[in-house]
C-alpha cells in the first residue's frame, strides 16, 4: 500500500528544525546581548532559547514527534501571547521574531495534522 503523503516532507522536517534553532538564536541573542547578562530578563531569554534547543535535540531522535509538534506549537503561541501582554519591548525584534514564530507554528501544527492524518512511512 503507497502512502499519499507529500515528497516535500524530509523539507516540512529541516523547515521545522531551522524555524526552532532561528528562534533559539533570537532568544539567546536578547538573553546575552540585549538585556543585562544575569538580569531577570536575561535568564527569562536564555531559558527560553534552551527550550527550542532542546526541542530540536528531541525533535531529531524521532521520538514523540507527533507530541513535539503540538508542545513546539503550543510553546510559540504562549511566548507570542506574553511578549504581547509584557508590553511588546524590542518591537522591531519582537515582530521579526513573530513571523519566525507564526511560521512555526503554522509549520509544526500541519505537520502534526499530517502525522496523525498518514502515520509513520
Amino acid at each position: 500500500m503507497t502512502s499519499t503523503r507529500p515528497h516535500s516532507a524530509d523539507r516540512l522536517h529541516y523547515a521545522a528544525v531551522l524555524l526552532a534553532f532561528a528562534l533559539s538564536v533570537v532568544h539567546f541573542y536578547l538573553g546575552f546581548a540585549v538585556e543585562p547578562f544575569g538580569s531577570a530578563a536575561s535568564v527569562q531569554f536564555v531559558l527560553f532559547g534552551v527550550v527550542f534547543l532542546a526541542g530540536v535535540g528531541v525533535y531529531l531522535t524521532t521520538y514523540f514527534r507527533p507530541v513535539l509538534y503540538l508542545v513546539g506549537s503550543l510553546y510559540a503561541a504562549f511566548l507570542g501571547v506574553l511578549w504581547f501582554t509584557g508590553g511588546m519591548r524590542y518591537l522591531r525584534l519582537g515582530l521579526a521574531t513573530g513571523v519566525l514564530g507564526g511560521s512555526f507554528i503554522l509549520l509544526t501544527a500541519y505537520l502534526f495534522v499530517r502525522e496523525e492524518r498518514f502515520g509513520d512511512d
